[in-house]
């Protein structure tokens, strides 16, 4: 399973062609404040999903002994969930499914100029390709899903070092210029202004962050070690704002300061 479109949600194709959604990642992006856990199992009783038709579910083994399970939503359940969302976050991630069908749509080949025979030839050997791929992965799927959580929890723990460093000299360099050199302020001011251009509640995503982190195994000291600029990073959305943000400052003050 690989991701085809990482914007405001990370969209995967699966080895049989099918675009899915992380569960996990949709319900940090809506910011629901009931836990993941017991808002995936309201909306499945809630509108009948139906497991291994519009979801599939992997089970982790957690350092601790217990167990999670992860939920792999097709692209269509996702919009769904996403329609019944009354908030901002929720018409946001809809908008978005839609743009995503709607660039896969363009990409696919309009077969209806072709002849009846080479038609009909088409179906035939797009029938025949399915099943043989159908019989030789039927038995592969679940390892298939599982090594693409690993994936994903390894793209969550991973920090983008190039773009900490570009940030932090960026951010060292305004607070030397202001008149305490108080870091930990400007850092305060930095974070309260992404929230107000990004519409966006950093404790609670950090909350949810961690959360997702120790349902997927991470360890005592990489769950210490997350900040709000980790659930920054990994929103390409408000990685872009930020890093705007801490370029004003960085031009403000040192003009100030000069």
């Amino acid at each position: 399973m690989k991701v085809v479109v990482n914007e405001l949600i990370p969209v995967y194709e699966t080895d049989k062609g099918e675009r899915v959604v992380i569960g996990r990642e949709l319900h940090e992006f809506l910011e629901v404040s009931s836990k993941f856990a017991d808002w995936i199992k309201n909306r499945i009783a809630k509108y009948g999903f139906e497991e291994d038709q519009d979801y599939t579910t992997i089970s982790n083994n957690l350092e601790n002994g217990g167990r999670s399970i992860d939920y792999i939503l097709k692209l269509d359940i996702a919009k769904e969930i996403a329609m019944v969302e009354s908030n901002e976050q929720g018409s946001n991630a809809r908008k978005y499914f839609i743009e995503v069908e709607k660039r896969f749509k363009q990409k696919d080949i309009d077969t209806t100029g072709l002849s009846p025979q080479l038609q009909m030839f088409k179906q035939l050997w797009d029938g025949l390709a399915q099943k043989e791929i159908a019989d030789a992965r039927r038995d592969k799927d679940i390892k298939v899903l599982q090594e693409s959580v690993t994936t994903i929890k390894e793209t969550i723990i991973s920090r983008d070092d190039d773009w900490r460093s570009g940030i932090n000299k960026m951010f060292n360099n305004a607070a030397l210029h202001t008149e305490n050199r108080d870091f930990q302020a400007l850092r305060n001011e930095s974070y309260k202004l992404l929230e107000e251009r990004a519409h966006c509640d950093l404790d609670k995503r950090l909350r949810n962050l961690v959360d997702r982190l120790k349902q997927n195994g991470a360890t005592k000291t990489q769950i210490n070690k997350t900040t709000k600029l980790d659930v920054i990073e990994h929103d390409p959305r408000l990685k872009e704002i930020y890093t705007s943000i801490v370029k004003e400052l960085s031009v403000r003050h040192v003009r100030i300061g000069a």
